[in-house]
């Protein structure tokens, strides 16, 4: 496993880019990311973390323009969002954009989950290589990690090194049904 350092953007931007799996920190915990529109390294991720095909990815995005362009979102559920909850720490699910529709992967679902990112590592990220592919960083079912010391997952190169020092998984609120899922 190859550890890299915050710092050494440009290398981690050129490791996702070129379709690998990156494990790093983010607004809540640990995660897992590729590109969303990489499936190879989605399948990937789901051999890392023994991940059942049933589970979907959620993908983080850097504002909510972004968001806007893989989910259908109107005005007043982001204000909703805005008002009930920190940026970062929620995960909304709607229904998809059409866009999604011609990756294979995200054709099998109606809806997806979507993060507007805070975390500043993340945000120079997707505004280099576009919207990420995520999950937490741990084994399906098993604690999340909130330090890249502790990560210890089959078959993942790249870790960008780091410790979360508040770790708690977002918030999961589904639009379409209107209810929490998780909180």
């Amino acid at each position: 496993m190859t550890v890299v350092e915050p710092t050494e953007f440009s290398q981690i931007v050129d490791i996702i880019d070129a379709g690998s799996v990156v494990a790093l920190p983010t607004d809540t915990i640990y995660g897992l990311v590729c590109k969303y529109d990489y499936e190879s390294a989605i399948v990937q991720i789901y051999e890392m973390k023994k991940r059942p095909i049933t589970k979907a990815l959620q993908i983080l995005v850097a504002n909510w323009e972004q968001a806007k362009e893989i989910g259908i979102f109107d005005d007043h559920l982001v204000r909703y969002l805005e008002d009930q909850y920190a940026t970062g720490h929620v995960t909304v699910i709607v229904k998809k954009q059409e866009l999604l529709d011609k990756i294979k992967y995200w054709q099998q679902w109606d809806s997806v989950a979507i993060r507007v990112t805070k975390y500043p590592l993340v945000q120079k990220i997707i505004a280099a290589v576009g919207p990420l592919a995520a999950t937490s960083c741990n084994i399906s079912g098993q604690k999340p990690i909130n330090d890249s010391s502790k990560i210890n997952l089959p078959f993942l190169e790249y870790v960008v090194s780091g410790k979360i020092s508040k770790p708690e998984e977002s918030t999961i609120y589904d639009s379409v049904t209107k209810k929490i899922i998780r909180s």
